[in-house]
């Protein structure tokens, strides 16, 4: 079977082996990150959409599950998981054939809307993206679409962290345009408190060099008080995918 909703599986350095659902499978997001290693986005927005049907995400992944032995299920992709209208239905979808830990990476964007924080707080494992302590910084950095303001999102991360009874992690992607908002950073995760912080760099593709390990130590220590895993701590390994050119699209090297 030919996969386009189901990829990998991967070796992500926050969660070990895991298997990609992508909800999307579209260039469809409410930023466009100066990192980003899928390039421009084709449509930026905060339009929910379906775009993926629950019974065509069962096919794939029953198939993928026969194939592989992943640690865990991650809904990531080519765009925002949280613009897929349906996402709590594709999530019940994966929870019928699977007993593994389902997660998602978001970037955060819709942390404060009602019907994303009902299917998030569904989720096994939360990773929220949080890339700036300023405005400023957030326009130039994650490049958002009209009308989405940080501290909209940081009021939203911190209300959602009540509500999440699973584990939340907080990512934090560092190039020299928020470096120097490290400590503001650091500050803000303190107040979401995460159950763990990922400190990353663009080490894979990117329009944008990323920072030194010694420069990302440096920034690793501001947020010394709480759990950090930065990536450059882990060690790199890798997973045969199940069909290479189908997860390359979303996760180039």
């Amino acid at each position: 079977m030919t996969m386009k909703i189901v990829y990998g599986p991967v070796p992500s350095w926050r969660f070990g082996p895991s298997l990609g659902i992508d909800p999307l499978c579209a260039r469809y997001c409410s930023f466009e990150c100066e990192y980003c290693q899928l390039g421009r986005t084709k449509t930026k927005t905060l339009e929910k959409r379906q775009f993926v049907k629950p019974e065509d995400l069962e096919k794939e992944l029953r198939d993928a599950l026969e194939r592989c032995k992943p640690g865990i299920v991650t809904f990531s992709g080519t765009g925002e998981p949280t613009l897929a209208a349906n996402l709590e239905g594709l999530l019940d979808a994966v929870r019928k054939h699977t007993a593994l830990p389902v997660g998602i990476l978001t970037n955060s964007s819709l942390i404060s809307d009602e019907e994303t924080v009902r299917a998030l707080k569904k989720f096994d494992v939360v990773s929220l993206k949080m890339d700036a302590a300023t405005e400023e910084t957030f326009q130039k950095v994650n490049a958002p679409v009209s009308g989405c303001r940080i501290d909209e999102i940081v009021n939203g991360c911190i209300e959602f962290r009540k509500k999440f009874k699973g584990t939340l992690c907080l990512q934090v992607m560092f190039t020299n345009t928020n470096a120097r908002e490290a400590k503001k950073i650091a500050e803000i995760s303190k107040m979401i408190k995460p159950d763990v912080v990922h400190i990353d760099t663009p080490l894979r593709k990117s329009a944008v060099p990323p920072l030194s390990k010694e420069a990302l130590g440096k920034i690793v220590k501001e947020f010394s008080e709480m759990n950090v895993i930065s990536v450059y701590d882990i060690r790199a390994y890798k997973i045969a995918p199940l069909e290479e050119n189908q997860t390359r699209t979303r996760r180039p090297e």
